[in-house]
């Protein structure tokens, strides 16, 4: 079975690296680009670029 994958592009970034932290925990892939990207990555967390 394919992993699943979540988009994430937000322009508040109030709570991001918690949420990207529970996709991440639950076998989530991230994408992302730009502040959005570089904010979760800067968390230690796993993310491509979109």
């Amino acid at each position: 079975m394919a992993q699943p994958i979540a988009l994430l592009s937000v322009y508040d970034k109030t709570n991001l690296v918690d949420f990207a932290k529970s996709l991440h925990s639950a076998g989530i892939r991230l994408l992302g680009y730009g502040g959005t990207a570089k904010k979760i990555r800067e968390a230690g967390i796993p993310i491509d670029d979109v």
